[in-house]
């Protein structure tokens, strides 16, 4: 099986007789610096991946022992997706004091030399789900043109233990966003002479899309731009119209039932915990991503969204697909890439890097 550890994807054998678990992944469990992940088994053979933010996926093979540990082999070799780039693992501790569960963790990909390079914020969606250090195609396309991308595991991404995904519930919009920018603040301090202060900006998606819009709301003199996928922009109005109305209640820390309505104290509670309850706050530009046939967050979301800002004098836009929740043809995923650096470099000051 494949399992998130952290930072990272490892592989275990579960010997279903005596229980034992077995960690195959070929390094100490402390290692962080790739991704492991099982594809098929045939009687003792493994075949597996491996990669990590700075190598596309190389394949493997090997044999499972009771008393040895697997030799990998590699059939097919990983490429470098960015030269001259690093991996920062950072571990931290919440500075909100109100939580009993403090740990989480935020990956930096960025260059290894260089000066006044932009900083993209990019909290994972879910939020029941994590950043790993694997090879991600829009993290490659991001660092070829010159910026620095920043990926979060606030706390209620898994990985980290039940515990942690856990502290979430009833608390989205203000623990998450809380880790968000306490990562984008370390991150900047560890990286000061490499990064621009004054160029953080924000991508995500799904929960991801809720969280940067709620940064924007929530810290509007710090981020400078915005390209947010079919965000959650509304907890409450999103309950009646969604294929998971679970997702709603739960995170808003209630009891789900099939017959559940929301009364007046509920809906209230669940606005307060929404981006558009900040958005009076909102100065970024603001591009959103649309899908016509998203089902899991349905476009009125983000086009509602989109309303508002342009009814309160905001800079937005909104690119719509025929397409689902997280756009995956593509022609599409490559649209909204590009469209989403043209919306940075219309809002921020920086040059793409001829290689």
């Amino acid at each position: 099986i494949n399992s998130v550890q952290r930072a990272s994807v490892r592989m275990y054998a579960i010997d279903v007789e005596t229980k034992d678990v077995v960690d195959i992944t070929g390094c100490s469990a402390n290692e962080e610096s790739f991704s492991s992940g099982v594809l098929d088994v045939r009687q003792d053979m493994i075949l597996a991946w491996r990669s990590s933010l700075l190598c596309t996926p190389s394949l493997l093979i090997g044999r499972l022992s009771k008393t040895t540990p697997i030799e990998w082999t590699t059939l097919i070799e990983s490429q470098v997706t960015v030269e001259d780039f690093l991996v920062d693992v950072m571990r931290l501790e919440s500075n909100v004091l109100t939580q009993k569960e403090k740990d989480f963790s935020a990956i930096y990909f960025g260059p290894k030399s260089g000066t006044n390079v932009p900083l993209i914020v990019f909290p994972h969606g879910g939020p029941h789900s994590a950043s790993t250090n694997s090879y991600s195609m829009l993290a490659a396309y991001f660092g070829k043109l010159g910026f620095a991308v920043l990926f979060i595991n606030y706390r209620g991404s898994i990985g980290a233990g039940e515990d942690s995904v856990k502290a979430l519930l009833g608390n989205v919009g203000t623990i998450d966003v809380s880790d968000c920018h306490q990562s984008t603040l370390k991150a900047l301090e560890k990286h000061s002479s490499i990064l621009a202060k004054d160029k953080c900006i924000l991508f995500g998606g799904s929960h991801g899309g809720f969280l940067v819009l709620h940064l924007s709301g929530q810290y509007p003199s710090f981020y400078k731009a915005v390209s947010s996928r079919n965000p959650v922009t509304d907890i409450a109005a999103i309950f009646p119209i969604s294929d998971i109305p679970d997702w709603a209640m739960v995170e808003s820390g209630l009891e789900y039932s099939p017959t559940a309505e929301l009364d007046g104290k509920t809906f209230d509670m669940m606005k307060k915990m929404s981006p558009i309850s900040h958005i009076n706050n909102v100065t970024a530009p603001t591009l959103l991503l649309i899908g016509k046939s998203d089902l899991r967050v349905p476009p009125t979301q983000g086009i509602n969204y989109y309303h508002a800002l342009k009814a309160r004098g905001k800079k937005t836009k909104v690119l719509v697909y025929e397409d689902n929740h997280g756009l995956p043809k593509t022609p599409h995923e490559v649209d909204f890439a590009i469209n989403t650096v043209l919306w940075y470099l219309d809002c921020i000051d920086h040059s793409i890097p001829s290689r």
